[in-house]
């Protein structure tokens, strides 16, 4: 019986070892979170601007396929970040 009480104890022993690592390794990754969201804003801000661009462009050459082509997307493409964009807007209440 005393053996089946030191397992439990030495797995209640690395239950706590473990727990203790995860809490201190999510306050020392804290300042790579806060950058990683920071560099994620910035690829929403430039995508919602990339996709303004070609709104605007497609306007002055009659499609999204001829406008992802003059900025070297192929219009697949330009259709899935126009897409992303979208649904980021409509995902987070228009912007």
């Amino acid at each position: 019986m005393s053996r089946s009480g030191d397992l439990i104890s030495t797995r209640a022993q690395r239950r706590a070892a473990a727990a203790a690592k995860v809490a201190g390794a999510a306050g020392s990754a804290r300042p790579a979170v806060a950058s990683f969201l920071a560099a994620q804003s910035q690829v929403v801000a430039a995508e919602q601007a990339m996709v303004a661009a070609l709104i605007e462009l497609q306007a002055h050459v009659g499609g999204l396929d001829v406008a992802a082509e003059m900025v070297g997307l192929d219009a697949e493409s330009a259709r899935a970040l126009v897409s992303r964009v979208a649904a980021h807007g409509s995902g987070r209440g228009g912007g």
